[in-house]
Order: C-alpha cells, then structure tokens, then sequence
C-alpha cells in the first residue's frame, strides 16, 4: 500500500502500469504458505491467483485515482474490465481484449529495440481492415506504444536505436490506415532527421563520435559510408552471441554505431523513386555517386581495416559492400547507356549479388533488397 502511494505521488499520470507478464508460477508452486493460502480461499491455479492479486491492486490503485495497465498476460477469467490490457505477444490478444470489453493498447511490432526497419513498423497499424471488430469494440482499442528495452543500448547509441525511427511510429499511430507509401515514408524521414538533432536529439552527433573513435583519423566518413550500407542484425539474433551479452560489455564495436535503417540504402531508394517518376537525371547522378563513392573507397578501407583492431571484424562486409556496389554500379551503366536492362542478365546478377549478403559481426548488408528493387522499377 505504502508503495503504491509513493508512486501515485511520483508521477502525475492516470495510468499505472504493474507488469505481470511471464509469471511462470514456480515460485507460487515452491512456497507452503502462497499454497496455503489457495486452498483456504477456493483458488485453484495461479491463473487464477495472479487474477485475485491483479484485482486487489485495481482496488488500491482506484484509491489514488490510478486505472491499472499491464501485459495481456493479465488477461484472464475474472479480471474486473477495468483494467487496460497492453498487448505485446500480438494483434489477437488486442482484438480479444476488445471483445472482452477491456481498453487495449498494442505494442506488437513496435520493439524499437530489436533494430526492425522504419518501413517494418509503418506498414504495422494497429487497426486494419481484417480485424472484425464492432464499432464499440474498436473504440476500446486506445492506440499503441512503442517499447525500448536497453540490453544493447547504452546512454551513446540510445538515441540512435530511437531516432529516427519512432518519427516514423508516430505518423503510423496518427494517421490513415491508408498511408502506406513506405518510400514516401523515408523521403520525409530523412528530411526530418537533422530537426531531431536541433530539437535535442543527439542520435546524429553521439554516432559521429563513435565512429571517430572507431576510426582515430580525420578521414572517419569513410568509415561512416560503409557503415551507412550496414545495419545490425534484427530481432533476438545478437542476444545469442557467443560470449552473452551482460551489462559489463562495453557496447563500442562497429554494430553499436550502425543504423537499424542503414541510411545510404534508404537514400538511394528515396532517389530511385524520384527517378522512376519524372526521370530526374539529378536523382540519378546522385544514386551512381552514392555508389562510385563507395567503390572509390576500397582501397583505403583495405589498407586501414587489417590495421585497427576494433575494424577487423568488417574486413568481410567491406568487401561485401564492394562488390554489391560494382554489381549495382555495372547495372546503372548498362541502363544509361541503353535506357532498359533489356539484353543485361539480370537474375544472373542478383544472384551473384546475393552470394556477397553473409552476416558478419553482427551486421548485414542492406544491398540486396535495394538492387532488386531498381532491377524491377527499371525493367
């Protein structure tokens, strides 16, 4: 109770969360007296239990003007609807909240923190077209929220795993469903960044910094260019990383200073867009500069990279990167000197292509899907 009281003065909001996801029970199961207490009060599992207990705390938190919120685990007979059912392990449990008269909110899809890209997260709207919902129903569907949780993150690249990346959530959390150029998305993604920068956001200057230290030279954008093709692995793959990840490792390695969205991809596909619809040779000469950069950076990176022990580990992706970028280079050149891909073999390409996409370090190339899509949106 006591607890509870020095919260609701702490903080101001009307919501409070309590939790109570994954309670596996073993603990109720293991103490005599939990089990005691079961059997004299009829509760037959801990399902059952954790509803007693979650009901208890509505009752407390109404005392200090605070409606109770907590993960769908919660969710169970008996629950008084009052509750706020937060949705992580999918859209089903939000739908089922609904039609059990429960307000819901959806996190689902929304983990920032597992490096999915932009464009993952906008096509993810919490109401769509195959849910069959009542119209009351859908009111009790409150919105969403994204989630960050700080296993890989530190208080330098915190930032960067959030922006720009929640702009992007939010115009999905407040607009149509029907919004869904994901194209058109990044295009105003990356207008918005450096605004982020200037309104306090420092995703862009913290980045700088580890690369430079990654680097130790004044040349550091070289690093910046490859790095800016690369992104770290999505979902749960770098928390089987042999040795685990804790809290004493020190998150300073190349991985830590990529993008979730790898920003040289995005851009040239931004480009290519503008380049599809009005044949803009601007967009274009700034797409094959974006990749004769990078080819014209092979050399030093095969000189500095053997040299740096903290770099070692990108000497395959730099060549990854290298050969994806003549690979597209070769395709823009038959284009503008033929105006098609017509006679170019192009599936043989890719696949060449694809054979240079192994994950290494933690990280893989976003190359592959960018060149695939200009061999379509060129054919």
């Amino acid at each position: 109770m006591h607890f509870f009281a020095e919260m609701a003065g702490l903080f101001p909001d009307p919501v409070l969360h309590i939790g109570g996801d994954e309670n596996n029970g073993i603990q109720w199961n293991n103490n005599p007296a939990i089990q005691s207490f079961m059997n004299d009060n009829g509760i037959r599992d801990n399902h059952g239990l954790q509803v007693y207990f979650n009901t208890r705390l509505i009752t407390i938190l109404k005392k200090y003007n605070k409606q109770m919120m907590g993960w769908d685990e919660i969710m169970e007979e008996g629950l008084p609807t009052s509750a706020i059912i937060h949705s992580w392990r999918g859209k089903e449990f939000l739908v089922k909240a609904s039609e059990k008269g429960y307000k819901t909110v959806l996190s689902a899809g929304y983990y920032i923190d597992l490096s999915h890209s932009a464009a993952q997260h906008y096509k993810n709207d919490p109401i769509t077209s195959e849910m069959i919902l009542t119209k009351e129903q859908e009111v009790r569907i409150l919105g969403a929220e994204a989630t960050m949780w700080a296993e890989l993150v530190n208080e330098e690249n915190v930032e960067s795993r959030l922006w720009p990346r929640v702009a992007a959530i939010a115009e999905r959390f407040w607009s149509s469903g029907e919004l869904k150029d994901e194209i058109d998305m990044y295009r105003r993604l990356l207008a918005i960044e450096p605004f982020l920068e200037l309104s306090g956001s420092h995703h862009i200057r913290n980045r700088e910094m580890m690369i430079r230290r990654l680097w130790t030279a004044d040349d550091w954008q070289i690093l910046e260019n490859l790095l800016d093709w690369l992104e770290p692995l999505e979902g749960y793959n770098r928390h089987g990383s042999k040795p685990r990840y804790t809290s004493l490792v020190p998150l300073s390695r190349a991985v830590d200073a990529t993008m979730p969205d790898a920003r040289n991809v995005a851009q040239f596909r931004v480009l290519l867009d503008d380049f599809i619809a009005s044949k803009d040779s601007v967009a274009w000469n700034k797409m094959y500069s974006l990749i004769t950069k990078t080819i014209e950076q092979r050399q030093i990176l095969l000189q500095v990279l053997p040299h740096k022990s903290a770099l070692r580990e990108l000497i395959p992706l730099s060549d990854n990167v290298m050969q994806s970028a003549m690979i597209t280079q070769q395709i823009m050149d038959y284009f503008d000197k033929n105006n098609s891909l017509k006679g170019l073999n192009t599936k043989d390409l890719l696949n060449r292509a694809s054979i240079f996409q192994t994950v290494h370090a933690e990280l893989e190339s976003g190359f592959l899907p960018m060149m695939q899509e200009l061999v379509t949106k060129l054919n």
